[in-house]
């Protein structure tokens, strides 16, 4: 099975998918490996490669079409999910009926059953009405292909979506017809909406019924942002949400249950019994899963249920680990793609600790002394393990969560669930009871986070490591392994040395005056880091959307950590609109600034203004302020926005780079009198996106770029960068690189014996299959 599983993963973890001649071959092998004995070793792993391949191709060609993108559709479907709604829109889930091409000489219908795509995500502005899901709507929208920010130690968004079927997004254009809904039918998701609207009405405050939502259906559209970061800072996202825990809960509190049950029917022998009660506990377990949406992490939690209890069913007893491999292969066979999701390393890495922790010791005695040194140890040697894990995928790690986690655990798992349930279910026959008993079971989950945010300010602290790196990640689960060795093997406090490249880092620094200049991907906007031997600059800070989401927090902020930066010596706002100062909030309420600095009148705080004259010196790196000049600070009340952007030109004798932010003909023009050609550069990050209000072709003449960096989104309403744009750069020579297209793009400046930057793009350099 871990040869299986090893294969399963390594399709997952590949750049270009193999073709299905390939597939063909594998299958071959495997026929013969099944028909030579001294070959069988290899049978998993050649079934492994199989099974990864086709399923990556059936899921990719379910895709739309790239010759579709941005086109519009004619589509019919049902609301799958619970939609979710915010101020000015909505967005939900359509799985297709039928599909038909919008404003095409010949248009086709598909049967997304057969071909692409099978669900779209689609966002509505200003939804006129609360969508419920098994409605049936016909609409036109607009689609493209799946799409995220491509940024190193960035979240997936693509694999995200392709990974929960989701083959296309876009928005509602028109609504042609609404079937409504069925109340005679039963589904999940209507069931879910049910209680998860019935928990609203009846449980006050609101704050309250988000608690309960999220915890007995899996429902988190009304968890506050606040609420979010509280049970992220403190380890208990796990028990907010439905999860591992809540589902071995159900299965393991059935089965004790119903065994304790079936002892008023003494006629069954102890055998059947057993069989019965396990199977109606796996059942009961999958009920709740459904309840939840069964999502991939439930899905991943009930399939591990089900491997460590079905042996019973079975009638043979098999190792623990016997059965967490089989549940692993079971994982990997229904979802190949899990092998690359957090989750799935999070999940096993915790079960996989308890084993090599209990299995053997615990019986003899000898290891721990009481049941609550067990509970204490475990849940150490537990989050030991996680922390490696987790300052990988998420680089900032709750220190004290462990000791929080012994408290919270119990009192969710053992008093709060249990009576939400009950409650739950006694609501259906007594109203009033079961009203009350969810009114307690969320006076109990909101007055434990009220706790939980007392005992959070005196006992957590948000730890981040020097580096991340996979060979550093590596060393440091190395030594928990040796760490959490039995006592009799001596040496096991070497164990503490592997976790010195995590905890000291070991990265080269950049050596005095080289530089390196990363222009990130954060769609329609901007936001550039800057770093030399010793400082780090970040020039904007990426777009922040109405439904909360930010570049900063998704994409910029995971990419800093993940590139080792703990603090900004300064940040630059180039200018106020929302593509560029977006995330401003966010970094100041989450980041150590020494500097903030913009050239906006409309940005509220404490900010220096940048103007003409400023100018200092990192590392033998020089930063120069070009614009805005005391001219435009003169008329100020008739310059536009994105005309009072900070121009700062950053060189040193490796090379040079100019950051213009959104400025127009206007302001170019400017720096073309006042500078000339002393606004050359060797690279030009291209003016508001490549807008053609911008990069006029005398600006162009005098900064010379040999690279020309645009920053825009992939398919953006704007058409950014705009054709003429295009042209004029071409005309001058210039290499153009589209982060739209290339993901981040990274310009190390290090070499005095050539000019020219080493350019990497991050897309190309770190490919997955299921990526354009």
């Amino acid at each position: 099975m871990i040869r299986f599983c090893l294969a399963v993963s390594a399709v997952a973890f590949m750049g270009t998918l193999p073709s299905m001649p390939v597939a063909l071959l594998c299958l071959s092998l495997v026929l013969i490996c099944l028909w030579k004995r001294f070959l069988r070793w290899l049978f998993p792993i050649w079934l492994g490669l199989f099974w990864g391949i086709v399923f990556a191709h059936w899921t990719v060609s379910h895709k739309l079409p790239a010759a579709w993108n941005g086109a519009d559709f004619s589509v019919t479907g049902v609301v799958v999910g619970l939609p979710i709604h915010k101020v000015g829109y909505c967005r939900f889930n359509l799985k297709l009926k039928s599909l038909q091409l919008k404003k095409s000489h010949l248009p086709v219908v598909f049967k997304p059953a057969r071909l692409t795509p099978r669900t779209v995500q689609l966002s509505w502005y200003k939804c006129p009405e609360k969508i419920l899901p098994e409605t049936e709507y016909s609409m036109v929208v607009r689609l493209k292909r799946p799409r995220g920010y491509r940024n190193p130690g960035g979240f997936d968004r693509e694999r995200y979506l392709i990974a929960a079927g989701i083959d296309a997004v876009g928005y509602v254009r028109e609504v042609q017809s609404i079937q409504l809904l069925n109340t005679d039918k039963w589904s999940v998701d209507l069931f879910r909406s049910r209680i998860s609207d019935f928990i609203a009405a009846g449980v006050k405050p609101t704050e309250k019924a988000a608690l309960l939502q999220a915890l007995l259906v899996g429902d988190t559209r009304n968890i506050s942002s606040q609420q979010w970061e509280l049970y992220k800072n403190t380890g208990t996202v796990h028990l907010l949400v439905i999860s591992g825990l809540h589902i071995g809960l159900v299965a393991g509190g059935s089965y004790l249950l119903l065994m304790s049950a079936g002892r008023l029917f003494p006629g069954l022998s102890l055998r059947k019994r057993t069989r019965f009660v396990v199977v109606l506990a796996l059942l009961l377990s999958f009920a709740y899963s459904l309840l939840a949406g069964f999502s991939l992490p439930t899905q991943r939690a009930w399939v591990m249920v089900c491997a460590l209890m079905m042996s019973t069913v079975w009638g043979r007893q098999s190792s623990p680990l016997s059965r967490l491999r089989l549940a692993a292969a079971v994982v990997l066979t229904l979802d190949p793609l899990a092998a690359v999701s957090p989750g799935f390393w999070l999940s096993f890495g915790a079960a996989g600790v308890l084993l090599y922790i209990v299995c053997g010791r615990l019986g003899s005695g000898a290891y721990l002394k009481s049941k609550f040194a067990s509970m204490i140890k475990i849940q150490l040697a537990v989050s030991l393990v996680l922390i490696p894990l987790l300052a990988f995928h998420f680089y900032r790690i709750p220190l004290g969560s462990s000791v929080i986690n012994l408290l919270a655990v119990p009192f969710v798992s053992l008093l709060v669930l249990p009576l939400a349930m009950l409650s739950l279910l006694l609501s259906q026959m007594f109203a009033e009871l079961g009203s009350q008993g969810l009114n307690a079971a969320g006076w109990l989950l909101l007055e434990g986070s009220f706790c939980l945010q007392i005992v959070a300010d005196w006992v957590v602290t948000v730890w981040t490591p020097e580096t991340v790196s996979p060979l550093a990640i590596g060393f440091a689960l190395l030594g928990c392994g040796i760490l959490l060795m039995p006592r009799a093997i001596p040496g096991r406090s070497l164990g503490v040395v592997f976790w010195l490249p995590m905890l000291t880092g070991y990265e080269q620094p950049l050596e005095s005056p080289a530089f390196n200049v990363t222009v990130l991907d954060v769609g329609q906007g901007l936001s550039i880091h800057v770093e030399t031997a010793t400082h780090h600059l970040l020039y904007d800070t990426g777009p922040k959307f109405r439904s909360g989401f930010s570049a900063a927090q998704a994409a910029i902020s995971p990419y800093l950590l993940n590139s080792g930066v703990r603090h900004l010596d300064k940040l630059i706002v180039s200018h106020g609109d929302n593509d560029h100062a977006g995330g401003i909030d966010y970094f100041r309420d989450n980041w150590e600034i020494n500097q903030l600095i913009t050239g906006s009148a409309k940005l509220d705080g404490t900010y220096s203004k940048c103007s003409v004259g400023q100018r200092w010196v990192w590392d033998g790196v020089i930063f120069t302020m070009l614009h805005p000049d005391s001219r435009a600070e003169a008329g100020a009340d008739q310059l536009s926005e994105n005309n009072r952007s900070c121009v700062l030109k950053i060189q040193s004798e490796f090379g040079s780079i100019l950051l213009t932010g959104d400025i127009e003909r206007e302001t170019e023009l400017r720096l073309s009198e006042r500078y000339r050609y002393q606004l050359q550069a060797d690279v030009l990050v291209v003016p508001h996106h490549g807008s053609q209000t911008s990069s006029q072709s005398e600006f162009i003449k005098n900064v010379q770029p040999n690279v020309a960096i645009v920053s825009s989104g992939f398919l953006n309403r704007f058409g950014h960068p705009h054709p003429k744009v295009v042209n004029r750069y071409r005309l001058q020579k210039s290499i153009l690189i589209n982060t739209a297209d290339s993901g981040a793009i990274r310009l190390s400046f290090r070499s005095e014996y050539k000019k020219e930057p080493i350019i990497s793009r991050y897309r190309y350099q770190n490919q997955r299959y299921w990526w354009d």
